[in-house]
């Protein structure tokens, strides 16, 4: 999730931008939202800044996490 501060910035700046119907504004603003997380996507991952094997145990403890718990009602 992107920050959660930018998505108001985003949708006065669309505002500002002149897009006047609700809807297309908050569609720009998850396509761009998209676009900016998956340009931060590639800069870390192929950048060298992310640590692989501990990663993947996260990913793996998470999943644990998510599937292994008992449902709440």
């Amino acid at each position: 999730m992107l920050f959660a501060s930018a998505f108001p910035l985003m949708m006065a700046a669309l505002a500002l931008l002149g897009v006047k119907d609700l809807q297309e504004a908050n569609a720009l603003e998850n396509l761009l939202a998209t676009v900016v997380s998956t340009i931060a996507l590639v800069v870390l991952a192929f950048g060298g800044f992310v640590r692989w094997p501990q990663a993947l145990v996260a990913l793996v403890g998470t999943f644990a996490g998510l599937f292994g718990r008992p449902a709440f009602p």
